[in-house]
């Protein structure tokens, strides 16, 4: 699975679903199928969710190759739609209750390496698309262009929590009047301009890019849906566990979690090991939150 995305702290994740043989699960954000595959592994059966057509694409091909003894009655569904409708499309499966819900919020590797998918500020003469679903919604070269200086503003600080949000705002549409822009160097260049000689130029890019990516998607509503609906779709002692990967999410994770009727199961987030970050650095950032419907 490691060609796709390196799924991180799969062991811990899986593991907190306590995996039942015959049961239903729903991964909410399927990526390279990592998670998915330890679930059939331990003979759970997986309704997975992916806006992105390529994951989708990916894992109905390998999952036939690593399962062959079960395509015939095949322990999985794959559908391209969002996990924030996960209660009507578990319905329309004729999947009355879901034993566990895992939901890992990270981009994928695929997403983060392919250049013409525009999401890192490493690939300077392709297109900032960053859409997760390419056949809808606007890409963050849209917003860069249509939006005003108050819209960038408030993207750039309320997503990317940037000091110099209003800064680089300001860089962004004064260099979208006099050269344009248009590529990822056109963008990355105007942040530059906008911080000087700031020494953290790399993280200053990274919390840009995110908000852009966090925006297009509107990721922190998807999350808050889909978090209700998990809810909705969970048999009683179901369990939910979400990997976060920045405090934004991980904010709106540990609220929900003392809302309505869950017992936490962890009062820490999880941390993926030594171990694990070394062989992948972008486990180094997650954090592994569990609770169980009461």
């Amino acid at each position: 699975m490691n060609r796709y995305h390196n799924p991180v702290m799969v062991r811990e994740a899986v593991g907190a679903l306590v995996i039942r043989p015959g049961h239903w699960y729903i991964d909410g954000t399927l990526g390279g199928g990592g998670h998915a595959a330890e679930i059939v592994r331990q003979g759970g059966n997986v309704l997975g969710f992916d806006v992105d057509r390529d994951a989708i694409d990916y894992c109905n091909a390998s999952f036939v190759r690593m399962f062959p003894d079960r395509v015939s009655r095949p322990a999985w569904i794959f559908v391209k739609e969002s996990y924030a409708a996960m209660g009507t499309v578990a319905r329309r499966h004729n999947i009355t209750g879901a034993a566990g819900v895992l939901l890992d919020l990270g981009v994928s590797g695929h997403q983060l390496e392919d250049p013409l998918r525009g999401f890192g500020y490493q690939h300077g003469q392709q297109i900032p698309d960053m859409r997760f679903d390419r056949e809808s919604g606007f890409s963050a070269l849209d917003l860069l262009k249509q939006s005003n200086r108050e819209e960038l503003y408030e993207i750039f600080s309320q997503y990317g929590e940037e000091k110099f949000s209003r800064s680089i705002a300001d860089a962004v549409v004064s260099a979208r009047q006099v050269t344009g822009i248009t590529t990822i160097d056109s963008l990355s260049q105007a942040v530059r301009q906008a911080v000087g000689k700031a020494p953290d130029i790399n993280a200053i890019l990274a919390r840009v890019f995110q908000a852009l990516r966090i925006s297009v998607n509107r990721e922190l509503d998807t999350l808050r849906n889909g978090l209700t609906e998990a809810e909705t779709v969970l048999n009683k002692h179901g369990r939910l566990a979400v990997i976060s990967y920045h405090s934004l999410e991980d904010r709106i994770v540990k609220r929900f979690f003392v809302t309505g009727e869950w017992v936490l199961m962890t009062k820490k987030p999880l941390r993926p090991e030594h171990s694990e970050i070394a062989r992948n650095s972008r486990a180094r950032s997650a954090k592994l939150r569990v609770g169980y419907k009461s």
